[in-house]
């Protein structure tokens, strides 16, 4: 190799690199050092000179030691950096003289040696994957694009798109082939030629099949333009054609306005607003010009407006700050608790993002008011777009609304009132379904509607924590109810009728998100396939204020194209022609009015649709056939949620012209990418000895507006749609891990710190940081280790909330709350059931890449769940979220602690307390109940099952110290046990009274020899019913001691006795009967069920029924010893009453 051969590659390499060359050494660091050993750029310069040996590179470095002219001194002797044996460079590895020593990988600081040159390769692409890559492509800039005969579809299609360009302005055969070789270095005429004229192979058939079926798209779009502007022209020129026309659509209008007409109950409409509603006095005011002020005048009539309180959260009244520390701490905590009334999903989100403690100040009404009034009020630039003729009118979303479509709109609806005061609580009275229906289609009919449901306050949220940048924050417009409802039934109907194409997933029925994100990773997948990969390129796009800039009346057009009539359409343009709103911030809205001249309203129901409509045009425009193959008939160019669309083909240039198309398609209804918040990913495949070998190249390979999109490299990801996305599905699993056991880390830590109660911690958990990961966790593919880490940080938190024991079992965090669990959702069993579940919800769908999507989703992708399942207890994999809890449950009641929870289920709305605060508790209080249901307390039995030292008996009578015996048979705690007793009779008969039942209190009703002393007898309406209460043991079932007690009562002296005092003929016996867990017996709960108990009086009862057995438990504790006669044992059989 000559020496000015080595310094212009060396120069090349510089270039390459973006610096200039170092005395012609490697630009990053040296390739010769001192030590033995060499650096990563021995891989570059031991493939500079592919006709050159490798001692002839180093011998012409400059920058090698004892160098002293060109070629006459030989290079230093290599050698190997383990055992200084004299080695050969080869590749990027260093093979030693000595068989004991292989080769060694060529990253600076690592020195591995393995067996062979693939286990080289291999270690150095997990290990060092950004060198690796980096070095692979910097490799082949140098050698430079291969001559080569074989032609992959990428190409194929990438020369019939440049010849349907070119074949007009080049005139002869041959000169074409030099122009399109001349875009393809690695490419000769001749190699073309060949493409282009041998239609026998295999790849000059597919050139002649793309080549007929582009010329047809590119015909078939010339067509379309020109009947569109001969329609436009003869619409103009005929009028005759267009009188027909007018007649037409005249017919349609007026068959409309009779069904409209007559689905109208003018007589209600008048009846409850006190004016006259007729057909005549509508037409009569259509005619005058004066139907507004008529909508106006009647909607004030049937729902008046209200006036809104206008109060900063600010200017509540707080105590002054104090210098305290201790009574700071108590102003935080109620502030705290106060926030947690009133905003709790606000004060959740606070607290689990950190920054609950910081008062950051919001930006005043008057500040944003300064940036987003020329905003709003400016209309946004567009092009001038080809309109298309829709294939039919959709007259479907002009039909009557009924009163079913009243019914479903208002089921399941919440949220705050508009500015109009008017509440979803009015609208939900079934009175008011015959008005509304009536309203509805009187605005329809009149295509219009009051100018109060066109007034909107626009509340700012800031994207980020403690910003003041007015720009980052979100618009969420709220309009009247009244609006909101009725755009929703239009939304529904848009739905459902509007043709739109199958890639836009974005407010459509089905799990659309689950479906585009796991379709992405698969192709990612395939993409990197080791066996058989293949070129991919894609580009993330994030469309700037995308909602918020859509022009009117490109929406007006697109709709027109899709085939709204012009009864819905001529509504749609007055409603945003008069559209106004009022900005809010802090609880403060501002005074001015603003006129909104462009984008839809993020807030009402119908703006999702309109927009849908506006990005699915624009993706029409990205042609399918340029995309990436994933079957023989079909292909893939783009996939979208709402805004966020990703591009995809098999080439960067392929991809260039997909994304500068859409980008224009955008620009014609005044939307504009941002390139700074997209990103760009190219998957290249080059041949080696060992096969096909892919790797990302770290430079952009992409522009938009002639500004670079940002590239992401081998170790980098991309956030689409909530999922952190990458080339390598292993990196995917490793920040997946990363990230979430970071965010639960945090979310844990101010949970801890915040100044809540122990139960709403657990609340807080349960609605809100738990489901933060399900996302995550269901569409991304954890490691089995990452959810068993997660389990235990939840558990170790938990734990200290509570104050439970060390010993405390598994199930019991993890049990359903109506089993007799704490309720919090185990990851490592329920997280492959959900994702599992939600595969086959993305597979039920009727997309044309579903199969596919279903062959790839085999065995391999369900290895999570496998393994997971393989982690637990259970000997196969569950098939439900139900069947995971059952076992939990049956876990929990197999250990000591959980047994006496086995009956918990019969009668669960008993221990809704602990998942919900609808009863206020302190938070001791919780917690001590907490404890006593768990059988958690610290006892002398206890204390034995953890050092068996220690003797394990009660310290009165000598017996087993288990929980059990301290609250329901040691004689210490006689007395409490009586007014535990008393305090749940005494419950029970209040809420008889209050039902208007004649109470008596423990009766003393003779029998023979004796007498029987129920606790409560009631009657009412000539029946009767004698009641017993009694708190059990957790080892028997309550229904056994309920029938126990009936059987006790129903005596016929006891029949006799409560007939002539009550002068009821029916007499009924029953018991009320709680263990001392709370557990209730679903036999009781039946009968106070039917005398008008409901659900919040067996909670209630539950409660006091633990409050005093912690209240026993103190009393043990506190009370002095004492002891009857000489060992004071109780007897075996013993238990004392209540």
């Amino acid at each position: 190799m000559a020496a000015v051969n080595l310094v212009s590659l060396t120069t090349k390499l510089a270039d390459l690199v973006g610096s200039p060359p170092r005395a012609y050494s490697t630009v990053s660091t040296p390739l010769w050092t001192d030590k033995p050993g060499f650096f990563s750029e021995y891989q570059l310069w031991a493939n500079i000179g592919p006709r050159g040996t490798r001692a002839e590179a180093h011998r012409f470095c400059p920058t090698g030691p004892d160098v002293t002219s060109q070629g006459e001194r030989a290079v230093a002797a290599l050698e190997c950096p383990r055992c200084g044996s004299p080695a050969t460079a080869k590749k990027a590895t260093l093979h030693c003289s000595d068989t004991q020593c292989g080769p060694t990988c060529g990253y600076a600081g690592c020195g591995r040696s393995f067996n062979s040159e693939r286990s080289v390769s291999n270690h150095a692409r997990r290990a060092h994957a950004e060198w690796y890559h980096r070095v692979i492509t910097e490799q082949n800039e140098l050698v430079g694009p291969k001559k080569s005969t074989v032609w992959n579809d990428a190409e194929i299609l990438e020369v019939v798109l440049d010849t349907l360009e070119l074949e007009d302005r080049v005139r002869t055969k041959k000169a074409l082939d030099t122009e399109l070789a001349s875009r393809r270095p690695g490419r000769s005429v001749s190699s073309l030629t060949q493409l282009r004229t041998k239609h026998m192979t295999p790849a000059g058939s597919l050139y002649r099949r793309l080549l007929s079926e582009q010329r047809s798209l590119r015909d078939e779009r010339a067509q379309l333009h020109t009947s569109d502007q001969e329609g436009t022209v003869t619409a103009g020129a005929l009028g005759h054609a267009a009188e027909e026309d007018d007649v037409s659509n005249n017919s349609v209008q007026d068959h409309e306005n009779t069904q409209l007409q007559i689905a109208i109950d003018f007589e209600i409409l008048e009846k409850r607003s006190g004016i006259p509603v007729t057909r005549d006095v509508i037409n009569s005011k259509l005619s005058e010009g004066k139907v507004q002020e008529f909508l106006d005048e009647l909607l004030e009539k049937l729902y008046p407006a209200k006036a809104q309180r206008n109060q900063s959260r600010a200017n509540r009244r707080k105590p002054p700050a104090s210098k305290s520390r201790r009574m700071r701490r108590v102003q935080e905590y109620a502030e705290t608790q106060h926030a947690y009334t009133k905003r709790r999903s606000e004060l959740a989100r606070n607290i689990l993002d950190g920054t609950w403690k910081e008062q950051t100040p919001s930006l005043t009404a008057e500040k944003l008011t300064e940036f987003w009034k020329p905003l709003l009020e400016s209309n946004s630039d567009r092009g001038t777009a080809k309109t298309r003729t829709p294939d039919r009118i959709l007259s479907e979303l002009c039909e009557p609304i009924t009163t079913d479509h009243i019914v479903a709109a208002l089921r399941g609806v919440s949220g705050s009132p508009g500015p109009d005061g008017v509440t979803w609580n009015v609208l939900k009275a079934r009175k008011e379904q015959k008005v509304l229906v009536s309203l509805f289609n009187l605005w329809l009919w009149v295509e219009r509607c009051p100018l109060r449901l066109c007034k909107g306050i626009t509340t700012l949220i800031p994207k980020e924590v403690g910003t003041r940048d007015a720009s980052k924050y979100r618009p969420i417009t709220v309009t009247s109810v009244l609006g909101r409802l009725f755009h929703k039934i239009l939304a529904k109907r848009m739905d459902t009728h509007l043709p739109l194409g199958e890639r836009q997933k974005g407010f459509r029925p089905g799990d659309g998100l689950g479906f585009n994100v796991t379709l992405l990773r698969e192709m990612l997948r395939k993409s990197t396939d080791p066996e058989k990969p293949t070129e991919l390129a894609l580009v993330f796009l994030d469309v700037r204020k995308a909602f918020d800039s859509v022009n009117h009346s490109a929406l007006f057009d697109v709709c027109e194209e899709y085939g709204v009539p012009s009864k819905l359409l001529n509504y749609l343009k007055r409603v945003y022609a008069q559209s106004t709103t009022r900005l809010k911030s802090d609880g403060i809205i501002g005074d001015e009015t603003i006129k909104v001249a462009k984008g839809v309203k993020q807030g009402d129901p119908l703006s999702c649709a309109l927009f849908n409509t506006v990005i699915d045009r624009c993706l029409k425009s990205v042609d399918d056939s340029l995309g990436v193959k994933l079957d023989e008939d079909l292909r893939i160019s783009k996939l979208a949620f709402a805004d966020d669309v990703v591009l995809l083909a098999e080439s960067p240039k392929l991809l260039q012209r997909l994304t500068t198309k859409y980008c224009d398609e955008l620009a014609l209804r005044g939307l504009q990418v941002n390139p700074s918040k997209c990103a760009s990913l190219y998957v290249k495949v080059s041949k080696s000895k060992s096969g096909r070998l892919w790797y990302v190249p770290p430079k952009p390979c992409l522009k938009i507006n002639a500004e670079e999109i940002p590239h992401m490299g081998i170790a980098e990801t991309y956030r689409y749609l909530g999922i952190a996305l990458g080339p390598e599905p292993s990196r995917d699993a490793k920040q997946l891990e990363t990230t979430s056991v970071q965010t639960l880390t945090e979310g844990l830590k101010n949970l801890s710190l915040a100044r809540l109660k122990p139960q709403q911690r657990m609340y807080i958990l349960r609605q809100h940081l738990l489901p933060r990961l399900l996302h995550r966790f269901t569409l991304g593919k954890p490691y089995c280790k990452t959810l068993k880490k997660c389990d235990i940080l939840i558990r170790k938190s938990v734990s200290k909330w509570l104050h439970l024991p060390k010993a405390t079992s598994t199930p019991y965090f993890h049990a359903p709350v109506k089993a007799g669990g704490l309720g919090v959702m185990k990851l490592l069993d329920t997280i492959p059931v959900l994702r599992e579940r939600r595969e086959q919800r993305i597979l039920n769908t009727d997309d044309s890449a579903a199969y596919w999507l279903a062959q790839r989703l085999d065995k391999s992708s369900r290895d999570t769940t496998r393994a997971c399942a393989a982690s637990t207890r259970s000997t196969r994999v569950p098939n439900s979220v139900a069947e995971v809890n059952a076992n939990l449950a049956n876990q929990l009641y197999e250990t000591v602690d959980g047994r006496g929870l086995k009956h918990a289920g019969a009668v669960h709305v008993a221990h809704s307390w602990i998942g919900s605060d609808s009863i206020k508790l302190t938070g001791a209080q919780y917690v001590q109940n907490i404890q006593l249901r768990g059988n958690l307390k610290p006892t002398p039995a206890r204390k034995k099952r953890i050092d068996p030292g220690q003797s394990g008996l009660c310290e009165r009578c000598r017996r087993p110290g288990t929980l059990a015996h301290l609250l329901q048979a040691c004689p210490r705690n006689h007395q409490p046990r009586i007014e535990r007793h008393n305090r749940v009779a005494s419950y029970v008969q209040t809420r008889f009274a209050k039902q208007g039942y004649e109470c008596l209190a423990e009766p003393r009703i003779p029998v023979s020899r004796s007498f029987r002393k129920p606790d409560l007898v009631v009657w009412k309406d000539g029946e009767a019913s004698v009641l017993d209460v009694a708190i059990m043991r957790d080892d028997q079932h309550p229904d056994v001691y309920f029938q126990k007690k009936v059987d006790y009562y129903d005596t016929p002296g006891i029949r006799k006795w409560v007939g002539e005092t009550t002068g009821c003929r029916l007499i009924q016996f029953a018991g009320v009967i709680l263990n001392w867990r709370g557990i209730m017996s679903p036999m009781s709960a039946g009968f106070l069920s039917r005398r008008g108990f409901r659900y919040p009086d067996y909670k209630i009862l539950s409660l006091r029924v633990l409050e005093q057995g912690c209240r026993m438990y103190r009393h043990y504790h506190e009370t002095t010893c004492w002891r009857t006669g000489t060992d004071g044992v109780c007897s075996e059989e013993e238990e004392w009453p209540d």
